[in-house]
């Protein structure tokens, strides 16, 4: 069994010593922490190992900025992150295996401590492997995989849960990470966190819920939810990507337009969407990653969509369907 004590509850918390297995981004994590978020595997052949454990942390300088809320450090094979008085995590990379050690402080602030983990550090692990999440959220139809990007708050996640409810299979949210087909034919997404977050007016217009459940409020985001995702949608036989989609509120557009991104502009897109770009230049990736936008550019086509201020959702959703259809 495993012991945690918690310093300002001055209680311990016992976790059952198991081992758990989880396919995320097309690696597996091998895990003491149980995450319905994730999607399960039965593979034995591991590539992320997370454990409880101390984290102490192996740079001279980190209690330096102790005081402030968030701090992390990396190095070419290491990633550190501390939210103050909540957890610590260290990451250590060696050749075949990344081990997550995750030292909770709080164990009652348990969806802030994963929403870090399944953002900044998974993320860090993944880079350190050499793949690269897109800040985006996926969907299919007729054998084509659709991707929605930009910034945060332009209304991916939206988009996506409304054609969701339209009956196209979501396979992921926020962040993608696409890989080459093994039998070279295109990119493929690799499986997910199983997990979308809507704001409280977008779940109101969606005319299908079925496919979302156990809602939890976000803490700080205002009326804000996450929700689990139906795992059927992700374990179907991942389509092709077809086209990259993104999305761009202007102020000066009077209706929703589309153009086309050609040749080299296509790199410029792809490396501004990608997940944590400081991250890849702290782990000296930056090869690695300029390989990957560019074997993605020369084969998907992406499009600026250009949406005025205050569009009816159901009108943008009608144009993006329209959009699909027609790749």
């Amino acid at each position: 069994m495993l012991s945690l004590i918690l310093p300002k509850q001055r209680s311990k918390i016992v976790i059952e010593s198991k081992y758990y297995t989880y396919n995320i981004f097309g690696l597996i994590l091998k895990s003491e922490i149980p995450f319905d978020e994730l999607v399960p595997s039965t593979s034995t052949d591991y590539q992320i190992s997370l454990s409880l454990a101390s984290a102490k942390h192996p740079f001279n300088n980190f209690e330096n900025v102790k005081d402030q809320l968030v701090v992390y450090k990396q190095n070419k094979h290491m990633f550190c992150l501390r939210l103050k008085d909540i957890v610590d995590f260290l990451l250590i990379h060696q050749i075949g295996l990344t081990d997550i050690k995750v030292d909770i402080k709080d164990i009652e602030k348990m969806p802030i401590i994963k929403s870090w983990l399944f953002g900044s550090v998974f993320s860090a692990a993944l880079i350190l492997n050499n793949r690269f999440a897109l800040h985006a959220s996926a969907i299919s139809v007729d054998e084509k995989l659709v991707l929605f990007s930009g910034h945060s708050g332009a209304g991916k996640s939206t988009l996506a849960t409304q054609l969701r409810s339209r009956g196209y299979a979501m396979y992921s949210d926020d962040k993608c990470v696409l890989e080459k087909s093994k039998d070279s034919s295109g990119f493929e997404l690799m499986h997910s966190l199983k997990i979308t977050r809507l704001w409280e007016n977008s779940i109101a217009k969606l005319d299908d819920k079925t496919f979302l459940s156990n809602p939890e409020k976000i803490v700080g985001k205002g009326e804000k939810y996450q929700f689990l995702l139906d795992e059927s949608d992700q374990t179907k036989t991942s389509p092709k990507l077809a086209a990259i989609f993104v999305l761009v509120d202007s102020i000066k557009a009077t209706k929703i337009t589309i153009r086309e991104v050609l040749k080299s502009k296509k790199i410029v897109v792809l490396r501004n969407q990608t997940h944590r770009l400081n991250y890849i230049k702290g782990f000296k990736k930056n090869p690695s990653h300029l390989e990957f936008i560019n074997s993605l550019a020369k084969e998907i086509r992406i499009f600026r969509v250009f949406r005025p201020q205050n569009t009816d959702i159901d009108t943008f959703v009608d144009f993006i369907e329209n959009q699909i259809n027609q790749l």
